[in-house]
């Protein structure tokens, strides 16, 4: 759940979703789905590619509602 405001990302950070892919080809879709943020003051999104090969393109959406 969401922390202080002033927590640094090494004193509070939360797993919410994370998506694997090794060889992704470049016409190849991955969705997460829909994960709730309206709690969180800040989020960090790392991207680690399993394959220096990979085609990744990573989206990132914002819900406008």
């Amino acid at each position: 759940m969401a922390g202080d405001y002033t927590n640094r990302f090494c004193e509070q950070w939360e797993l919410i979703d994370v998506v694997y892919g090794d060889a992704v080809a470049a016409n190849t879709e991955t969705n997460s789905g829909y994960n709730l943020m309206e709690n969180y003051h800040r989020i960090a999104v790392v991207v680690h590619p399993v394959d220096i090969n990979d085609a990744l393109n990573v989206d990132i959406e914002q819900a406008t509602t």
